[in-house]
């Protein structure tokens, strides 16, 4: 049976295990030009995507979003800084099943770049009775040539039990024209029937509307320009998902604290949501294991800081639990993992 769910970890129908969606996210390096390295920071969205909204991905770029919203089709996007000489590729609306390791892992050839997201069981080796839509993005920086024009190909492999071999699928092969900035393109033209279309309700609307009055209080303050209407809109059509995640309690206060007439530093405004939510995080068990994680990693190579553990207690009890798996991954991949959950990367 497929599950329909609607946040992070969806729980299947029928006989189906709980789906365990997770944020996952990478740094590392790929083969470079000429064997030089390719820098990249890679996240996979929770179970249900981070919800942008493609006509937004749409405006500025070349190409059309399909219409139908979030689920009417899954769709790439790229978009090229070449001042800055980085690349976001994003693939929106991917479904698989609910439980699963997954990856993504760009690879320059020196004439192709070859972006593979990569589906595998978790490892225990199950997999659920439920499909889940998750969304993929990579962002490369340098090490790719100086060209208008960059040969893709987009792969994916899924791997449905372990020790099997995975299947394999060109999802998309083709030029991006680098010189025109940015582009989005629809990969696959079939509804996901596990997708559910989100939507900028009450929580999402107090969120933008107190962030960007912040913005507006410290562009006052900074002597910098404000556009109110644009920061709504990127707000409203970027954290649609949010309020599915995160507790209510933190929305409420981090949203009045954003909203006061003095420019706030948003750690502020994430402690007073913080102690909103989970008063008493710092007694809960899994605030201490993730600590002694974060101590035990803290003399290896890619360690991880201990933000991811105060990060945890904002997410909903059921999203928090999926999220937890992150701390059982190797040292240097706990904080990426975890990322997911907290940054859409546009």
């Amino acid at each position: 049976s497929e599950g329909e769910g609607d946040g992070a970890g969806r729980e299947g129908e029928g006989d189906g295990r709980e789906g365990e969606g997770e944020g996952e996210g990478s740094e590392g390096e790929g083969e470079g030009e000429g064997g030089l390295p390719l820098d990249f920071e890679a996240l996979v969205s929770p179970c249900g995507g981070w919800g942008v909204d493609p006509q937004y991905l749409a405006e500025g770029a070349i190409g059309e979003a399909p219409e139908g919203g979030y689920c009417a089709a899954e769709v790439g996007f790229w978009r090229y800084d070449g001042a800055g000489d980085s690349l976001l590729l994003l693939d929106q609306r991917v479904e698989l099943n609910c439980c699963g390791k997954r990856t993504i892992i760009p690879v320059w050839d020196g004439s192709t770049l070859t972006v593979t997201e990569r589906d595998e069981p978790p490892p225990d080796g199950s997999r659920c009775r439920c499909n889940c839509v998750y969304d993929f993005a990579v962002r490369i920086w340098g090490g790719l040539p100086g060209v208008d024009e960059l040969p893709l190909r987009l792969v994916r492999e899924v791997v449905d039990v372990a020790g099997q071999p995975a299947t394999v699928t060109e999802v998309f092969a083709d030029t991006l024209p680098l010189d025109l900035d940015a582009g989005v393109q629809a990969l696959a033209a079939s509804a996901a029937a596990t997708c559910q279309e989100p939507h900028c309700g009450e929580a999402c609307l107090a969120l933008c509307s107190a962030t960007c009055h912040q913005r507006e209080v410290c562009a006052a303050e900074w002597e910098s320009e404000y556009d109110e209407a644009e920061c709504l809109h990127q707000c409203k059509a970027t954290i649609r998902r949010m309020p599915e995640l995160v507790e209510e309690a933190f929305i409420v206060a981090f949203s009045e604290c954003m909203g006061g007439d003095e420019c706030q530093w948003d750690d502020a405004c994430f402690s007073a949501g913080l102690a909103a939510a989970a008063p008493d995080f710092q007694d809960d068990p899994l605030f201490a294991t993730c600590m002694a994680r974060h101590e035990a990693c803290d003399s290896e190579d890619g360690g991880f800081s201990d933000d991811p553990c105060y990060y945890l207690f904002i997410l909903q009890e059921s999203v928090r639990s999926s999220a937890a798996e992150c701390l059982q991954r190797e040292c240097d991949e706990v904080s990426d993992c975890l990322q997911g959950y907290f940054d859409v990367p546009l």
